[in-house]
């Protein structure tokens, strides 16, 4: 089970507005279609702009990790706004955009951790907002050189994304306490998401799924009535949500449903 959450979608939408942030929704999506099986693995939107995956195998090592890896590769190597036709206009876009994804945006196109970068460009912690964003400007609009006296690259808007995941590898096993259990799913991935948000974002964070499910009733061989069925990675769920219970269906229809939506 993995979050998928796109990196300051909010500066997107206020930058650039919502036409184009749903455009960037709907090119992840596709990058997720395009890339995981229909007939095993689910995707679903589980509000704004996170995404939610249950994979059955994603990868031949049998590492969850693996997958993901790649899904995170191509979502920033094949997702981009494609609304900035030049320099000019993405440098001015550049002056509305807020520090924190400035310098992420300078820090991929570079292939340097965002610290590194802060560090080359001077900028100290608890510094100000506004000067902070000055020092990135400079770095995007190649005012300021590298340590090897070329210039930072900085050529558009890339789509970054942070993921937290949980691997569960016990088979042919099935639960009736389907809400309890997919909480506990949810907040664990969500916490590991936390971590990548923590650490600047785009990354991923993952390990195994560390509940204890022994006391859950169970029945072997045959599927529970509305129960989770985590050999087929198949769920039809009514989950509790900030106190109000909420019917939550992950089916692959949903994001062909999330592509064709205007």
């Amino acid at each position: 089970t993995a979050f998928i959450d796109i990196d300051y979608f909010k500066a997107i939408n206020d930058l650039f507005g919502h036409k184009v942030g749903d455009e960037v929704l709907k090119k992840v999506a596709r990058v997720l279609k395009e890339n995981t099986r229909p007939d095993t693995d689910i995707i679903g939107r589980w509000g704004g702009e996170e995404l939610i995956m249950v994979l059955s195998s994603i990868s031949g090592s049998g590492h969850p990790k693996t997958g993901l890896e790649r899904i995170h590769r191509l979502i920033r190597d094949e997702v981009y706004l494609g609304v900035l036709d030049n320099k000019d206009e993405v440098l001015k876009a550049a002056e509305g955009a807020i520090y924190d994804w400035l310098i992420l945006q300078v820090a991929v196109q570079n292939n340097m951790p965002i610290k590194n970068l802060e560090k080359e460009l001077g900028i100290l912690e608890g510094e100000a907002e506004a000067d902070k964003r000055k020092k990135a400007l400079k770095a995007a609009k190649g005012e300021t050189k590298k340590l090897d006296g070329t210039s930072y690259t900085f050529k558009g808007w890339v789509i970054t994304a942070s993921m937290g995941a949980v691997d569960f590898k016990r088979e042919s096993k099935f639960f009736k306490d389907r809400e309890k259990i997919f909480e506990m799913f949810i907040e664990q991935a969500d916490k590991k998401l936390y971590v990548v948000k923590h650490n600047g974002r785009n990354g991923i964070e993952s390990g195994p799924f560390t509940g204890d499910l022994n006391g859950f009733d169970s029945a072997m061989g045959a599927q529970t009535d509305g129960g989770i069925d985590f050999k087929s990675d198949k769920m039809n769920l009514n989950v509790k949500n900030n106190g109000g219970e909420i019917k939550f269906h992950i089916d692959p229809q949903m994001l062909q449903q999330l592509q064709d939506a205007p």
